[in-house]
């Protein structure tokens, strides 16, 4: 029987060694690990398809790297990971639902085999073109984030204060943090509340912790802009590979109400529309 068994989506690109590197690792510390998996976007992309870019490699780069930085684990992303073969045997893989990769390095992690983050291994795919296509794929997202949230963050907290695994509790905050949306969402809506009031009670001490908060929320994302917003990736022109321009150019900031404004049909048809289960995105294989 094969030592490792190696998770790669059709419609992705394979850095050179990233296989073997991926492979070596999985077998050697006998712990599920994940790539660096990078979203490229188009040359004539769109704003809203750049912010796409640029949260998705803040998610799946920046934060990977401070965890495993802090010899903490990450989350599986579905494409890009390898499972030493007897690990893999301890979670199920066949129930279809969405998120099913998140919920396999859970999984995993209840069993005590702590994800690995492999940042020198690199596996790149792109987002849809179409703005319908991307727009279906960006509510997948938003949708399964919140999922998963709900389901498993409260039941990992739990697992690890009983068994004192701080990796676990690693694993729920990582999970709980919101997407970029409903975070500016929920800054909004509590600036307004403790706004009203504090004009209704002349108690301020909210919105002076809110404002401390939002300032470090900004001071924030322009850091990870400097490091992998304002970076060139690759993008794809007919087929081929070069540099593009930056992920994310310093105007593109500028747009992002209007991003806000895009994802909130998502969040409004949470209640009644929910993703139960994988959907393939409409999109053409990497060449």
């Amino acid at each position: 029987k094969p030592d490792v068994v190696v998770f790669i989506d059709a419609d992705c690109d394979v850095k050179d060694g990233a296989i073997e590197m991926l492979a070596r690792r999985a077998r050697d510390t006998q712990r599920p690990v994940q790539v660096r998996y990078v979203m490229e976007v188009d040359e004539d992309a769109n704003v809203g398809s750049r912010i796409s870019s640029f949260a998705f490699a803040v998610k799946n780069v920046m934060r990977c790297a401070g965890l495993d930085r802090m010899k903490l684990p990450c989350l599986l992303m579905g494409s890009g990971m390898a499972v030493p073969m007897d690990v893999a045997r301890k979670a199920d893989l066949y129930h279809g639902r969405v998120g099913e990769e998140t919920q396999f390095g859970l999984d995993l992690a209840r069993a005590g085999h702590d994800p690995l983050f492999c940042e020198d291994a690199v596996v790149t795919s792109r987002l849809p073109a179409a703005d319908a296509v991307a727009r279906a794929q960006r509510g997948r997202w938003e949708h399964t984030h919140l999922m998963m949230l709900a389901h498993h963050a409260p039941r990992l907290v739990r697992e690890a204060f009983r068994t004192g695994r701080l990796s676990l509790l690693a694993l729920a905050m990582e999970l709980s943090v919101p997407p970029v949306t409903l975070l500016i969402l929920m800054w909004v809506g509590s600036m307004l509340f403790a706004g009203v009031s504090a004009v209704l009670t002349g108690f301020s001490l909210p919105v002076a912790m809110l404002v401390v908060a939002d300032v470090m929320f900004v001071a924030s994302v322009v850091a990870a802009w400097k490091r992998v917003g304002r970076s060139t990736l690759p993008c794809r022109i007919a087929g081929r590979h070069r540099a593009g321009r930056p992920t994310l150019p310093s105007r593109a900031l500028l747009a992002t109400p209007k991003y806000v404004a895009w994802n909130l049909p998502f969040y409004l048809m949470l209640p009644i529309r929910r993703y139960t289960a994988w959907t393939r995105t409409d999109r053409e294989p990497a060449a």
